[in-house]
């Protein structure tokens, strides 16, 4: 078999090595009897804590040649009870840091529309439906500007947003982002708390109702623009002037869900300016 092999002084080297065999003769406590089912059917490379037996010594009664095995901690690894503490322990930690687990990364979706319907329900009791859909509009609209300002001038100026807005760059697909938490008190202190103080509750909600609105919207389009296989016509759009700013132009298009704020502070392109 083919091993990477340490040589020395942080140098390493790919050399055959006879195929490992499991020694084993009085003590099974290393060794966990039941059968690998997690790795069934697949080939498990490079890990000494989980394999199939090649042959045993005449003193093994437990195993036989060609049961997959896997070591106590494999087997802990692969628990269910595990991989339930696991998935907690990411889901927590993606609360707080900009590379995020799978179940962090889509939280905003789980978050925000029950934030949104909570808002609009406290708005309906002191506003008419009229008002609070011209509310909810103008907070749509304050969030698009919102977005070009954060894109344009926090995302790729400011220190440690500009790093990880980097990274995203560097990787699109990668899951990287803005925290749940973070982002919910962010846009709670500085667009619902300052207008709740200079409007009222009503006021502020249905506008912050619509803030959030769009900014799942924006998360949608934007994580669609990357990972989405859809060629529909207003995709295509959406990727192709995103695309610009992502391969050339970074100081174009700023705006994810509309292009009205490059073109009103001049940053639309509709091709890539090399500089």
């Amino acid at each position: 078999m083919k091993a990477l092999v340490y040589i020395g002084s942080s140098e390493t080297e790919i050399k055959d090595r006879p195929s490992p065999r499991l020694v084993h003769s009085e003590m099974p406590s290393h060794l966990e009897g039941r059968r690998a089912d997690r790795y069934a059917g697949r080939r498990v490379i490079s890990h000494e804590g989980v394999g199939v037996i090649d042959s045993v010594g005449t003193p093994v009664t437990l195993f036989k040649k060609g049961d997959q095995m896997k070591s106590v901690l494999a087997a802990i690894l692969s628990s269910k009870n595990f991989l339930r503490l696991d998935w907690m322990r990411e889901a927590v930690l993606g609360l707080f840091s900009p590379r995020m687990s799978a179940v962090a990364f889509h939280l905003d979706y789980f978050v925000f529309p029950p934030v949104i319907v909570f808002s609009l329900a406290v708005s309906i009791r002191s506003l008419n439906t009229a008002s609070i859909a011209v509310l909810f509009f103008g907070g749509l609209v304050a969030w698009s500007l919102a977005e070009y300002l954060l894109h344009r001038f926090v995302l790729h100026h400011w220190p440690y947003f500009r790093d990880h807005h980097k990274a995203h760059h560097d990787s699109p697909r990668s899951m990287i982002g803005a925290p749940t938490l973070f982002t919910l008190a962010f846009f709670a202190a500085g667009f619902c708390l300052p207008l709740w103080l200079l409007a009222g509750e009503a006021i502020a909600l249905s506008s912050f109702a619509g803030f959030l609105t769009g900014y799942v919207a924006f998360g949608t389009v934007h994580h669609a623009v990357h990972h989405s296989e859809g060629q529909g016509l207003l995709l295509r759009h959406f990727k192709r002037l995103h695309a610009i700013h992502h391969h050339g132009s970074r100081d174009r298009n700023f705006g994810v869900l509309t292009s009205f704020w490059d073109r009103v502070f001049g940053t639309y392109s509709s091709r890539v300016t090399r500089r």
